[in-house]
């Protein structure tokens, strides 16, 4: 199986399925503690059943890795024009993605991320190396809210063979139609640019998620996505010099070579 096909399954089991609940902003199908897998080294973790935009989410990775920021002019600097729909008075946006990443832990500097790079290369065996961005001291701030809480909160990356970085991906709700294939590509660039600062090579990434879902209106165009059959997934190239920090990224650094897709699929977002 692909990655592609197992999400389209993943989606029919959720048609089939899924529980109906009425939510915080409108009536989904869902499934709870579900799995998708893919693994690097033999597939990019993008959609070809309907086009994908994937260069607006590598900007957002850039974004993230470019914290810390309090206004979504961040994320337009770096080609992501879809955080408008949480964006507050004079484009105020508060977030723990990224931020907490770089927030510094001790009077000597360090962070989260500039740990978790410490100990990929002083001690990659260890089973320590978490990026974590639920806070909830911001969850319970109801004086000055979050945006948007974090829908992916927590990373673990573990060595394999000493050669190959792979990651756990934690995301307690899962928006199947459209959130699920952006987060998917976020979490490759994490394997793919994580690795490449500290000579490692992409490897398996497991993404756990919570509340998978599919919305009411994205229900019929899921059902019909799910009758494509997917092309052969394209190959990737990382241009970014090796050894270079994660912050120099670019969504310019992704080569994509063959890369084919059947016809757009429209899905309306929800905030």
């Amino acid at each position: 199986m692909s990655f592609e096909k197992d999400y389209l399954k993943l989606g029919q089991e959720i048609l089939k399925d899924g529980e109906v609940v009425q939510g915080r902003n409108g009536v989904t199908k869902q499934l709870f503690g579900c799995v998708l897998k893919f693994d690097l080294q033999k597939e990019f973790p993008i959609l070809t059943t309907r086009k994908s935009f994937y260069k607006s989410v590598l900007g957002e990775f850039a974004a993230l890795m470019n914290a810390p920021f309090d206004n979504v002019q961040h994320m337009k600097d770096f080609g992501v024009n879809y955080w408008d729909l949480w964006t507050g008075e004079n484009g105020r946006l508060k977030v723990d993605y990224g931020n907490e990443g770089e927030r510094v832990l001790n009077s000597q500097g360090d962070t989260q991320m500039s740990e978790i790079i410490r100990m990929l290369k002083e001690d990659p065996h260890s089973r320590r190396i978490i990026l974590d961005y639920w806070n909830p001291d911001n969850l319970c701030n109801t004086e000055d809210p979050l945006s948007l809480p974090c829908c992916w909160y927590s990373l673990q990356f573990h060595v394999r063979e000493d050669k190959y970085l792979d990651i756990i991906w934690n995301q307690r709700s899962c928006d199947l139609a459209l959130g699920i294939q952006a987060d998917a590509l976020l979490a490759a660039m994490f394997s793919i640019v994580i690795g490449n600062e500290v000579d490692l090579e992409p490897g398996r990434v497991t993404m756990n998620l919570g509340n998978t879902h599919l919305y009411e209106e994205h229900w019929e165009k899921f059902a019909m996505q799910a009758e494509r059959e997917p092309l052969k997934s394209p190959v990737f190239e990382l241009t970014l010099e090796k050894g270079a920090s994660y912050k120099a990224f670019r969504p310019e650094h992704i080569i994509l070579t063959g890369y084919e897709h059947l016809e757009p699929i429209k899905y309306l977002l929800k905030a």
